[in-house]
């Protein structure tokens, strides 16, 4: 594979990688707080 396509998919992926991103973090953040709480 050429680095243009590996930089290509991964920029289309890119959007799709931020939201699960910040879906990990909010459900870690929510364990966090519910440890915490306990």
């Amino acid at each position: 594979m050429t680095a243009g396509k590996i930089l290509k998919s991964h920029t289309m992926r890119y959007p799709f990688d931020i939201a699960v991103a910040y879906a990990l973090l909010l459900l870690v953040m929510c364990c966090v707080v519910k440890l915490a709480l306990v």
